[in-house]
């Protein structure tokens, strides 16, 4: 079985650079000025542009935001980072070998797995992150497999900076500054799930005598703030993460940055196929956040008060389903069985009850317009696959249409119709 690969397991000399420079900022170095962020720790010795970090660091402190008490605070900035945040995020990047003596298990398509980590662990591998010294997954598989790269560095190129960037910073500094306050972090803990299904798993749907269950829309609000309780859909890139370290800032790519445990994904996921999903139980969220894609800002602390399980896990669980992508010219095609088939799989997969999952009972599901918007799906033929996949689970929908009153309204009158008495999956697929 593969297994995560770390620098410091094989006492490589690149770590042990990493850890000269981490040792010198975390007592007052200055992070532009070394390596360890600006040169691949490898033989090509490739250096990165970081002056887009550079013009992050040096911005004034002098915008305000909002904190979720209604209080004002100052946005983390200037010297606060350089003398205070980042040499406390070195010094927990150099855990990174008592953390991890031994290694675990990649998440690989085609299998079943699960991993554990604590916050502590999880802040480690995010330190890491930023310093860019994890190794890239994908390359000991020679490119046969693809892996999205715990990396941060391609957000810190100059070309990359933009508002977006400084938002996807402004979270990341934000959980930083409250996860290095805690003495605790080793209680609270984090699963990551894969889940595959064989093909005798799925239901014969023109056969299911499952019934319809309750949907309720809701045209205003988000599914991270109204979904409390439920499974959340994360609308997921099959590469999970999407391009939360690049230029992406919709639903996932959001998600990512104000929930900011859930980009260790990155490090150990391999790309999913049509039968999977990833499950993430327990995230801290840290950040409030306002607008979408090119208005995409941090406006605020935001203090998680969900309660735990058993496990030491928040109440908190997001499932990553990759819908298709469908060429504006080839919209049509989605209404092809194959491709109908293929999406009701997927949400089935994601919607299963999942045994790691620490929601109580049987929670409904809080979804959206899953695979609509850059990915071209048509909203009301993705809300019926939902609803279809939702009821083969026997589990209830919460449907954000973001604004959307007319499909709502089609929502309320669709269940109305399903609802009648008689009416199973099988009759009316």
């Amino acid at each position: 079985m593969p297994f995560v690969e770390f620098h410091h397991f094989a006492n490589t000399p690149r770590w042990a650079a990493a850890t000269t420079i981490l040792e010198r900022y975390s007592v007052g170095g200055r992070v532009l000025d070394e390596v360890v962020v600006k040169r691949v720790l490898e033989t090509d010795g490739y250096e990165w542009d970081v002056s887009g970090l550079a013009t992050y660091l040096a911005e004034p402190t002098s915008a305000s935001t909002e904190s979720v008490d209604g209080s004002l605070r100052s946005a983390i900035r200037g010297s606060v980072l350089t003398e205070q945040i980042l040499p406390r995020m070195a010094a927990l990047a150099l855990e990174l070998p008592s953390l991890f003596r031994e290694p675990f298990p990649l998440l690989l398509a085609g299998r079943n797995g699960s991993l554990t980590f604590s916050q502590r662990q999880i802040a480690c591998l995010i330190a890491n992150a930023f310093f860019g010294t994890l190794p890239d997954q994908g390359k000991q598989f020679n490119g046969k497999r693809k892996f999205p790269h715990l990396d941060f560095r391609p957000l810190f190129q100059a070309w990359v900076y933009s508002p977006v960037t400084k938002a996807k910073l402004d979270g990341v500094f934000e959980y930083f500054s409250q996860i290095l306050e805690r003495s605790d972090l080793d209680t609270a803990k984090v699963t990551f799930t894969r889940r595959c299904l064989s093909e005798n798993e799925y239901p014969e749907w023109n056969i299911s005598d499952a019934e319809f269950c309750d949907i309720r829309a809701h045209v205003k609000g988000k599914i991270e703030d109204e979904g409390v309780g439920c499974l959340q859909a994360d609308f997921a890139n099959e590469i999970i993460g999407g391009g939360v370290l690049q230029q992406g800032a919709v639903q996932e790519e959001i998600l990512f940055i104000i929930y900011p445990e859930m980009l260790a994904s990155l490090l150990f996921c391999q790309q999913m196929m049509d039968n999977e999903a990833i499950f993430i139980s327990g995230p801290e969220r840290f950040a409030r956040y306002s607008g979408y894609a090119s208005t995409f800002k941090i406006t605020g602390r935001f203090i998680d008060r969900t309660d735990f399980d058993s496990k030491r896990r928040r109440k908190t669980e997001f499932v990553a389903m990759d819908a298709i992508y469908f060429r504006r010219d080839r919209k049509g095609s989605q209404f092809e069985k194959e491709y109908i088939v293929r999406e009701l799989r997927k949400a089935y997969t994601a919607f299963l009850l999942s045994h790691q999952s620490p929601l109580e009972g049987n929670p409904a599901i809080a979804t959206g317009n899953w695979g609509c918007g850059a990915f071209n799906g048509d909203v009301e033929l993705k809300l019926l696959i939902q609803l279809m996949a939702a009821a083969a689970t026997r589990r209830d929908l919460r449907y954000f249409t973001f604004g959307d009153e007319d499909l709502a309204v089609n929502a309320a009158t669709l269940i109305q119709l399903l609802k009648r008495p008689g009416i199973t999956l099988g009759n009316y697929s």
